[in-house]
């Protein structure tokens, strides 16, 4: 991992906090654990259900980066068919600058998937 950080432009110096971030905390080792298992293993045996897999998982972290159609989104939450990014707004990202959660996790998934398909 440090050195995908290292090609995406991240401060050496901040790594070692990403990495406790990641490892320090079980249940973040464990889905980083099962992300691994299922990005190396189950791509291998059963090429379709990891697509199913793939598809659903894209389909639940990816959010909109347009605010409109974001908020727009949001008036429509289907409660049969949640995405992530339906929490909204928690930290009020406009205003203080601190990312939403969803943000956090979706883009921790995705550069783990990215560091594991590589």
């Amino acid at each position: 991992l440090e050195q995908s950080w290292i090609k995406r432009g991240v401060d050496s110096e901040s790594i070692p906090q990403r990495v406790q971030t990641i490892y320090g905390n079980s249940y973040r080792r464990s889905w980083v654990t099962l992300n691994y298992i299922f990005m190396k293993l189950i791509s291998f045996l059963d090429p379709h259900a990891f697509g199913i897999f793939r598809e659903q998982a894209d389909f639940f972290l990816k959010y909109p980066l347009d605010i409109e159609e974001h908020f727009e989104s949001l008036r429509n939450v289907n409660l049969l068919n949640l995405r992530l990014f339906h929490m909204g707004f928690t930290t009020m990202e406009q205003i203080t600058g601190i990312p939403a959660p969803y943000k956090e996790i979706a883009n921790e998934a995705f550069f783990i998937w990215e560091h594991y398909m590589n």
